[in-house]
């Protein structure tokens, strides 16, 4: 045995005294250190004791996911300055490391993605000048296995009549021996297949179609333990088709071959032209693509008889990208009809863009103090076009501070600068993109000077992570939005590393939410922090980080664009009042709810979304602190309906105050999720009213038992935020009822002292 010192430094990079005590341990051929065990010097900061965790299920914390509910004693000075470290580990009681910060007497971890693991906590006291107590007992959580059955195979989407259609289900269980039962359900709305069959020991569906159409049916399948899951099937059955080829060549201008010039075909649908209610999304998931080659010439073999539009796509300057007939949208492009066995020709000639004129701008970037700030970014942002924001220009700062770039003339663009060590300011003095004062220069513009502030090194500490679904970091603008009075402001902007991470302090007290902008707008939309794994697309499904408190892993799941069609949209976002909303975000969802579409509106509230498949499409808006009072569903369809106009959103102010909102009417009356919840003494409640109606909202407790009463009144339309206190009330469960003549909804909340 020996024994080991190591002094290691604190966040706040103050020399802090660790004892470890390591104990090294030979097994077999395992060389090395053993484990890591803490052993804290002593200290005069008061430390926590009987620190408790109490495992809490989804079901329970209505965030759809598991969280533990840590709480302990501390006698020290509730009144002086400092904060508790909480510790975790998911290995042993041995390896810990910090996971979050809190100024209460307990935390809740709601970021459980593991089940069947045992997590162990401890927590430590930090005072205002760095030094940390002695940790609390070690406690131990275990995550109970939950029991589960998944179907991970993908049916087929595409049947013809007269040939068997076969779909092997395959399904995994968290208990791998136990019997599975498989079953077909009907779909409403929809045609059942007719014959269709599924062998309920194995899963093996067989049908053979005999007539045309869209038909859905639904798999479900049913495990002994009560797990279920269940998935939709939606064929489309059509006749067998013919295959044909398409040829042609690209050129410039001058009759120049141009190679590598990517050619894309896209399948008109069949909707408009056999009455058969089948999208082109639904009847190709890729869209064949191919490359001209030295010669400019381009070939697609066995490319399925029907009708496409084609579009080239050069990667080369100064050619456009062109729609097939010189057309510069899908708007204007021709369709090319390709017949079973034969061969049709379909040529390019490109021409160029003209080069927009340029204007030169300049300025100077200086700290609060007047210093120069070198090597600062400056960036351009154009606004042209509502597709996305397009960084056209990049430049830094020299010694002197002083910034020189080009940006085309007459168009409109936003100006931002950023330093390491200092707060993203947009120009003049703006937090936000939103708050960004529109540039637009017909000639040479001078003095477009920036102060930047230093980050702040006082606050409450946020850091997280923002990725994708597989787990990829994605640089983006981390947007602080903080509620005051019921009125959004941005309260600062932090970019992210290139790996997605940030971090920051808060200055503001008050509740604030976060929304993540992403840099490769063209593939990834904004999305809001919602706590839980899931994405939350809408200032609606944001979660409000309370005042106050400290958020180590404010982590954020942005979602990915599909762009997989030609289709296009176009339409304005305004308020109630008409008045034009800038930089509102506008999403496309597909009647899987996968966004294919997204972009910002401009100044005049004008959007275009591009790249959009053919059948049933979504459209909405967003901004902070509003909501949307008129989301579209329409059809696109490539041969008569292949850009959608006029589609016009209505955003809403949503009070947050818990008073009604006056212009925002829910769509449905329904109770919302309460927060906190779990929660001592008090939690929120809001409830939307769809109409104007008898309201009753109550509270019960496990015996079925109303212990009060918060609404029952007959009240407007409108979107409404009630207060439940349970200071006198014993811990444990309580449910929310609402009643109104839509129906009954209810709520679980857990109390906890």
């Amino acid at each position: 045995m020996r024994e080991y010192v190591r002094l290691v430094y604190s966040k706040r990079h103050k020399l802090h005294k660790y004892i470890y005590l390591a104990v090294v341990t030979a097994i077999t051929a395992t060389v090395g250190l053993g484990q890591w065990m803490p052993v804290y010097a002593q200290s005069n900061v008061v430390a926590p004791k009987q620190l408790k965790g109490i495992y809490l299920p989804d079901a329970v914390t209505n965030r759809n996911t598991d969280a533990v509910l840590l709480e302990w004693q501390w006698e020290g000075d509730i009144t002086r300055p400092g904060w508790f470290t909480v510790f975790r580990s998911i290995r042993d009681d041995m390896h810990f490391e910090p996971i979050a910060v809190s100024k209460d007497v307990r935390y809740l971890d709601d970021d459980l993605l593991y089940r069947n693991v045992v997590y162990y906590y401890y927590t430590t006291r930090v005072d205002e000048n760095g030094e940390e107590s002695e940790p609390s007992n070690i406690v131990k959580v275990e995550i109970p296995k939950k029991e589960l059955v998944r179907i991970i195979s993908n049916p087929g989407r595409r049947a013809f009549v007269g040939v068997e259609y076969r779909y092997q289900v395959q399904v995994v269980s968290s208990d791998p021996g136990i019997p599975l039962k498989y079953v077909l359900e009907t779909v409403s709305g929809y045609s059942f297949p007719e014959g269709m069959k599924i062998d309920k020991r194995n899963g093996m569906l067989r049908w053979i179609p005999r007539v045309q159409g869209r038909f859905q049916a639904m798999v479900v399948v049913y495990a002994d333990n009560s797990a279920r899951d269940s998935q939709l099937l939606d064929i489309c059955v059509t006749k067998i088709p013919g295959f044909g080829a398409l040829t042609g060549t690209i050129q410039g201008e001058g009759g120049e071959a141009l190679s590598d010039v990517a050619v894309t075909a896209f399948l008109v649908g069949y909707t408009s032209t056999t009455g058969i209610d089948c999208s082109g999304k639904m009847i190709r998931e890729q869209n064949p693509v191919v490359r001209s080659d030295e010669n400019g010439r381009f070939r697609f073999d066995q490319l399925e008889a029907g009708s496409y539009l084609l579009v080239a796509k050069p990667f080369i300057q100064p050619y456009p990208v062109t729609w097939w007939q010189n057309a510069a949208t899908a708007r204007e492009a021709d369709i090319v009809h390709v017949s079973p066995g034969g061969i049709v020709e379909a040529n390019f000639k490109l021409r160029k863009a003209l080069a927009p004129e340029a204007v030169q701008i300049d300025g100077t970037v200086t700290d609060a103090k007047g210093t120069p700030v070198p090597k600062a970014q400056i960036r351009a942002v154009i606004l042209a076009s509502s597709i996305a924001p397009v960084c056209i220009k990049l430049a830094y700062t020299d010694e002197a501070g002083k910034y020189s770039l080009k940006v085309p003339a007459g168009v409109t663009f936003i100006l931002a600068a950023w330093s390491e060590g200092y707060q993203l300011k947009f120009y003049p003095d703006a937090n936000s993109l939103m708050d960004a004062v529109k540039l637009k220069f017909d000639k040479d513009a001078r003095d477009l000077n920036f102060q930047l502030d230093e980050l702040r090194k006082q606050g409450r500490p946020i850091t997280g992570r923002i990725f994708n679904r597989f787990g990829v970091g994605v640089p983006s603008l981390i947007q602080v939005l903080r509620l005051n009075s019921g009125r959004i402001s941005v309260e600062q902007s932090i970019p992210t590393n290139h790996d997605g991470t940030y971090s920051g302090m808060i200055e503001s007290d008050q509740p604030i939410s976060l929304l993540a902008i992403p840099i490769q707008l063209e593939k990834y939309a904004p999305a809001y922090y919602s706590g839980t794994p899931l994405t939350a697309l809408k200032w609606s499904d944001s979660r409000l980080i309370p005042g106050q408190a400290e958020v180590l892993r404010a982590d954020i799941v942005i979602p990915e664009i599909r762009h997989t069609g030609a289709g296009m949209i176009t339409g304005k976002v305004t308020d109630s009042k008409g008045k034009p909303i800038f930089a509102a975000s506008v999403l496309a969802q597909d009647d899987e709810g996968i966004i294919v579409g997204h972009a910002f509106s401009m100044d005049d509230g004008s959007y275009t979304l591009s790249g959009i498949p053919e059948g049933d499409i979504k459209i909405l808006a967003d901004y902070p602190a509003y909501s949307c009072r008129n989301a579209h569903t329409v059809r696109v369809a490539y041969s008569d309906r292949r850009v959608v106009d006029d589609m016009n959103l209505i955003l809403s102010r949503q009070v947050a105050t818990g008073i009604t909102s006056g212009n925002f009417v829910p769509m449905t009356t329904e109770l919302s999720r309460n927060y906190p919840n779990p929660f001592n003494p008090a939690t929120q409640l809001r409830v939307l009213v769809s109409r104007t109606e008898k309201i009753t909202l109550r509270v019960i407790d496990m015996y079925g038992r109303t212990v009060t009463t918060l609404i029952d009144d007959v009240l407007e339309a409108g979107t409404y935020t009630v207060t439940f206190r349970a200071e006198q009330l014993s811990r444990g469960v309580y449910t929310a009822v609402l009643s109104s003549p839509q129906g009954v909804f209810t709520q679980s909340m857990l109390l906890i002292k």
